[in-house]
Parts: structure tokens; C-alpha cells; sequence
């Protein structure tokens, strides 16, 4: 990806159908990681992004050109462009103020896509016949913002849905215990290789966001995540030897005696 970006009308791909798949978080971080050492700008990204997407043949590497863009802090302000027919594994839109409303994704699965609840719909790609997993930060299809997905759009779930935070939080657990488990459940039980930090703050009230970094040093003491800072913002990444602790612990809270929930129980 990152040679591509280097001089994107030279790179030949021997077979552009078969790259079908989009890069994971730590991929796209090492692209990322890769541009920025060799101090790639906002044109040199755009110019990648507009050459992998001209022919449409070339799907899966345009959409990981945008990705490698929207964590180095760039939009896409090319030509229109359209991706077609490729699974994306993660990608989320909105977060920011970066501008992808010319790229349009037709066909497409994607296993997880985040669009943020505070977005910009004049800002958002359009999503035309694609089937989508789980759909973070959207709590059900009344909620999507209007005109960015046509009517064959298919959801098969609302992985932030409201209900699944508001089952934690109505627990008989103190405040500390209620945000370790919704921490957890984003970072081990939702798809996708990470968090970005402002989802793990997400649907929790102004009191329970402030004990969000205490618990993230927990599980970092603890060693059940990893903090990445190649992009522009925080990424926490699961650490996935761990997920048997981590699915005992939120499955059954209540009669658990895991020392990290006793050491949550003490936040304030």
C-alpha cells in the first residue's frame, strides 16, 4: 500500500480481482506508519486514492488508500470515485471533520462499520446494495443519517445499540465495575481488531467518561490491552490470549472474583 502511495502510475498489481480484502486496523497502522516516514502529504494521498479508484479494478487497495488517508488527517477532495465488490474488515466515518462524501461504495460487505453519531452527513461516503455486520454507533435504522444508505442497504446488527450499554450500566455493580465491562465488551466482544479511544467513551454518562482512562491503565497494568498511537488518535487493541478471562468476567459479574473487578470497584 505504502509503495503504491510512492508513485501510484508505475505500481502494477498482477491481478487486481484477487486482492478482495481490505487490510486490518495494525495493517492499515503500518501503512500508515510507512507514509509518515516518508512524509507523504495530503496530495500525494489523494493522487493514490484517485489512481487505485479510476477503473474500479482496484477495490480493495482504494479503500485501504482511504483509510491509510483518514488516519494521517486527510479527506479525499479528487474526482468522485466508486469501490465496488470488496469486504472491508473495519472502517468507521464521522468521527471528524475530514470530507469522503465523493466515494461511494456499491455491493460491498463490510464485517464492521462505525459511523459516529455526531457526523457530518454532507461529509459521509454513500453506501449503495451493501450488507453491513454490526453497525457501530447507530442504535438502529430510524437513526442512520439521512441519504447515505439506499433502501438495499442490509444491517444484520447495531453492535453499539443503546441496549447493550444499558444492560451493563443497570446493573447492581459500582460505577468503576459498570465502565470495565463496557470497556471490555467493545474491546473483546464487538468486531474489529480495536477501539478507537472516543468510542470507548461512547453511551456512557458524563460521570462514567471520566473513569475511562483509570480503567484503561487497569487493563493495561493487567495486560488485557494495548494502546497503539500511530494515527491520529488513540487506538486500543485487545490482547487476545486473554479473551477467556474477559468473556468469564462479562458473562457472569455478579459472582465473579477477578481481581480486576475488585480493583474497578475502588474508582471514584
Amino acid at each position: 500500500v505504502s509503495r503504491f502511495v510512492e508513485d501510484p502510475f508505475t505500481f502494477h498489481l498482477e491481478n487486481p480481482n484477487a486482492w478482495q480484502i481490505t487490510l486490518g486496523q495494525l495493517g492499515i497502522e503500518l501503512a500508515t506508519l510507512r507514509c509518515h516516514q516518508m512524509a507523504f502529504n495530503q496530495g500525494k494521498l489523494r493522487t493514490a486514492v484517485q489512481q487505485a479508484g479510476r477503473d474500479g479494478e482496484q477495490g480493495a487497495l482504494c479503500m485501504d488508500l482511504v483509510q491509510v488517508s483518514k488516519e494521517m488527517g486527510f479527506g479525499f477532495t479528487g474526482q468522485p470515485i466508486t469501490v465496488r465488490n470488496i469486504m472491508v474488515a473495519d472502517a468507521s466515518f464521522g468521527d471528524d471533520s475530514l470530507d469522503f462524501s465523493r466515494i461511494s461504495f456499491h455491493d460491498c460487505l463490510f464485517q464492521r462499520l462505525e459511523i459516529s453519531g455526531s457526523a457530518d452527513a454532507s461529509l459521509l461516503p454513500h453506501f449503495y446494495e451493501c450488507y453491513v455486520g454490526t453497525l457501530d454507533g447507530r442504535v438502529s435504522k430510524g437513526d442512520l443519517p439521512p441519504n447515505i444508505f439506499d433502501s438495499k442497504c442490509v444491517f444484520d446488527s447495531f453492535g453499539d445499540s443503546s441496549q447493550n450499554t444499558a444492560a451493563i450500566l443497570a446493573l447492581p455493580l459500582t460505577n468503576g465495575a459498570k465502565v470495565l465491562l463496557t470497556v471490555l465488551k467493545k474491546l473483546y466482544l464487538q468486531p474489529g481488531a480495536g477501539r478507537k479511544q472516543s468510542a470507548l467513551f461512547r453511551g456512557l454518562d458524563h460521570r462514567s467518561r471520566a473513569l475511562v482512562p483509570d480503567v484503561l491503565q487497569l487493563l493495561v497494568a493487567e495486560g488485557l490491552t494495548v494502546r497503539s498511537t500511530v494515527g491520529e488518535e488513540p487506538v486500543w487493541l485487545p490482547v487476545r490470549d486473554e479473551g477467556v478471562r474477559v468473556r468469564r468476567l462479562v458473562s457472569s459479574p455478579m459472582g465473579s472474583n477477578d481481581r480486576l473487578l475488585s480493583a474497578a470497584n475502588s474508582l471514584r
